[in-house]
C-alpha cells in the first residue's frame, strides 16, 4: 500500500519550487529527452527542471524533476497533464557548488560522510486512473534504494536512473538535455 500523505508532502515541496518558473511553454521544443521505465512501463520524458537549494552545511543540494507532460502548481493546487512525474533531491560533496557524480540512496536516519554523493528523497507519481491528469489522488511511490549518475554541465545534464521504489518497483533510464532552472 502506498503512503499517499508522504507522497503528497514530497510532491508539493518539489512542485512549489517548480511553480516559480514560467507556465507559458508555448510551442517550445522539449527541454530534455529520454526514456525511463517504471515497473515495466516506459515513459518518454519531455520536460526537466532543476532547483538550486545551495549549501546545506556539508553538501550542495540540487533537486531534479522530470515529466512526460506539463505541470502547473501553487502552494494550494497541483495540476499536471501527462502520465509520469519524477522527483529527486541530490546532495553533492562540498558547499560551493553542485558537483556531478554517482549518487547513492541513504536512509534519512543515516549521516552522510563529507565526501559522499547521496540522496534520501525521490518520488514517482503515475496517472493511475488514466485520465491524462496527474494529481495527488494518483499513485505515488517513494524511493527505497538505488543510484543516479549525473554528468554534464550547469543546466545541460544527463541523469541515469537505477532506483528501487516501494513495492520493489524499479525505475531505470536516462534523461538528457537543458533542464529549466527554477
Amino acid at each position: 500500500m502506498t503512503n499517499r500523505f508522504f507522497t503528497a508532502v514530497l510532491l508539493l515541496t518539489g512542485l512549489f519550487f517548480m511553480s516559480c518558473g514560467s507556465d507559458d511553454d508555448g510551442d517550445a521544443q522539449p527541454d530534455v529527452s529520454g526514456t525511463v521505465t517504471f515497473d515495466g512501463t516506459s515513459f518518454q520524458i519531455t520536460k526537466g527542471y532543476v532547483t538550486d537549494f545551495g549549501n546545506d552545511g556539508t553538501h550542495y543540494n540540487f533537486d531534479f524533476e522530470i515529466t512526460d507532460g506539463s505541470v502547473t502548481s501553487s502552494l494550494t493546487n497541483f495540476s499536471a497533464s501527462g502520465s509520469f512525474y519524477g522527483y529527486i533531491e541530490l546532495f553533492s560533496p562540498g558547499t560551493n557548488n553542485f558537483s556531478t557524480g554517482t549518487f547513492s540512496y541513504l536512509e534519512f536516519s543515516e549521516t552522510p560522510e563529507d565526501n559522499e554523493f547521496y540522496f534520501n528523497s525521490a518520488s514517482v507519481l503515475l496517472d493511475s486512473d488514466e485520465n491524462g491528469i496527474l494529481d495527488l489522488t494518483d499513485d505515488g511511490y517513494q524511493v527505497t534504494d538505488g543510484t543516479v549518475i549525473v554528468t554534464g554541465e550547469p543546466n545541460n545534464y544527463t541523469l541515469q536512473y537505477d532506483l528501487t521504489f516501494t513495492g520493489g518497483r524499479a525505475l531505470e533510464g536516462t534523461v538528457s538535455g537543458n533542464f529549466i532552472t527554477q
